[in-house]
């Protein structure tokens, strides 16, 4: 089951920025966790 979790920090915290996805859905760090980024919040879209 999917768990959304809504996370506020500045995007630019993290160095590496893998691929840019559409509809401004990121790929961010290292550890292959896909981030939204929405008008300054970050939806972490955790796949367990």
């Amino acid at each position: 089951m999917q768990h959304d979790y809504i996370y506020e920090f500045l995007v630019n915290k993290y160095s590496v920025i893998i691929n840019y996805y559409k509809h401004e859905n990121i790929i961010v760090g290292n550890n292959n966790k896909k981030f939204g980024v929405f008008g300054g919040r970050v939806l972490k879209m955790h796949q367990n």
